[in-house]
């Protein structure tokens, strides 16, 4: 079964966009779990260890501040009254910072545990004070060494479970950030390894494609060729086949039309016309079957005159058609054919101006010749109802006519002068809106002979 290789090519391609942006989706989701991680080290496991190993140095430094107190206030001397309240002040606060720190689930019951036992001690420190400040230094020595010790020992036992919890936990947070860092990696090179692979297939199916492409384009050329070649002999044989027993045929009707009555020379003569219009059609398979011969070296056509001869040429028909023919200032010019071939050009495209004007008003052909630098554009614009917008890329093809079916001819008038400009190393080519007409021109190179000096000649009305 055949593969759809646009398919494919499609699919690999959609493959690779799709890779690139699952790795972006990847990078962003890793980037946003690095930060949760972070964000809780930063702003709870840290903090948490730090404010009660705080809370651990304090409830030591109070509660040696507070038996130095008794002692001294025992023996009678100074003791300093705001370094045990300021001691159990910080105490407080450290308390105060690590439960302001975000909760966790697994951490609840060690702060409750922390709060009561903060509150005994706090309670039992004041006892110790209130009983000294009585004079009974006996029973403060006891709430000292009963209540104040055991409850510190508590609040110390308690920080250390809390910043071994935080620890282990800061811990399992860091190998979370690297397990993350490491499954991105090994997935972001796995995607990038992915694209490349489909990228490498891509660019081979696409390679096939060009490649069949080019072939195909190639044969097409060729056949096209081949046909082109059949066509021009067969309708070079086809002209010549016609031709000769046409003269026979033509001359045969004007002898008989020599000594015939007046009513039979009628009828010869519509025989005669008869046989000049397929003469006309036959010469025109002729000039098609020639077109693609290559120029003469040397060749050179003088502008100014072979138009003007044209023209001369094609008055009458203008004049029966009721057209006028209008020339613009020609330059005194040469191009690069023989005067036979740039004839044929202009009268090509004059004749097709003048024949399918139809009923179009105003009814006007202009030629003119423009200095295009290294060639010359040969222009005949008409005011006839323009060409159809669906035969405007096949109006030079061989036996393509426009839609007046009722002119007569082959539809190879076009075609030779395409192939005739080619040929001579031009082109030609139309501009066209229905109903607005038509702009039919070819270019050709200048003959190399230097320029004469230009003199435009006056505008000519026929």
């Amino acid at each position: 079964m055949r593969i759809n290789s646009s398919r494919l090519l499609f699919g690999a391609f959609a493959t690779v966009v799709a890779s690139f942006v699952a790795a972006g989706v990847l990078e962003q989701y890793a980037s946003r779990d690095v930060d949760l991680a972070s964000d809780a080290i930063v702003s709870n496991a840290a903090p948490s260890i730090e404010h009660l190993a705080a809370l651990r140095s304090e409830v030591w430094q109070s509660e040696f501040l507070l038996g130095d107190w008794l002692e001294k206030h025992a023996s009678g001397r100074k003791a300093d009254d705001a370094a045990v309240e300021a001691s159990l002040q910080r105490l407080t606060d450290d308390e105060r910072r690590y439960l302001l720190l975000p909760r966790l689930p697994d951490e609840e019951g060690l702060r409750e545990e922390l709060q009561a036992a903060s509150l005994a001690y706090q309670r039992a420190a004041q006892r110790a004070m209130d009983q000294v400040e009585l004079g009974s230094y006996a029973r403060a020595r006891r709430t000292l060494d009963e209540d104040v010790r055991h409850t510190a020992d508590t609040i110390v036992e308690i920080a250390y479970r809390g910043i071994r919890f935080n620890a282990e936990r800061g811990g399992a947070l860091a190998r979370d950030i690297k397990a993350i860092r490491h499954r991105a990696i090994v997935l972001g090179w796995a995607l990038d390894a992915m694209c490349g692979v489909f990228a490498v297939f891509a660019a081979a199916l696409l390679w096939r494609v060009l490649r069949r492409a080019q072939l195909l384009t190639a044969e097409n050329e060729r056949l096209l060729k081949r046909r082109a070649d059949e066509l021009e002999s067969f309708s070079g044989r086809v002209a010549h086949d016609i031709l000769s027993p046409l003269q026979v045929v033509q001359f045969s009707l004007s002898a008989a039309a020599r000594s015939a009555d007046q009513k039979a020379t009628a009828s010869l003569a519509r025989g005669q016309r008869a046989l000049k219009r397929v003469e006309a059609l036959t010469d025109g398979l002729l000039a098609f079957a020639r077109a693609a011969a290559k120029p003469e070296p040397g060749a050179r056509a003088d502008v100014r005159e072979v138009v003007e001869e044209v023209v001369d040429e094609l008055r009458e028909d203008a004049c029966q058609g009721r057209v006028s023919l209008l020339v613009q200032p020609l330059p005194n010019e040469a191009v690069a054919c023989e005067p036979g071939i740039l004839t044929s050009l202009v009268s090509n495209l004059a004749r097709n101006a003048l024949k399918y004007m139809g009923e179009s008003l105003p009814r006007e052909v202009e030629i003119r010749v423009v200095d295009r630098g290294a060639r010359l554009r040969f222009e005949v614009e008409d005011t006839g109802p323009g060409v159809a917008p669906e035969l405007l890329g096949r109006i030079f093809e061989p036996y393509v006519r426009g839609g007046n079916y009722g002119v007569a001819g082959l539809g190879l008038g076009l075609a030779t002068v395409r192939r005739l400009a080619e040929a001579h190393g031009g082109e030609a080519g139309v501009s066209s809106k229905p109903g607005a007409g038509s702009v039919f021109w070819f270019e050709l190179p200048k003959a190399k002979a230097e320029a004469r000096p230009v003199e435009p000649a006056e505008p000519m009305l026929h």
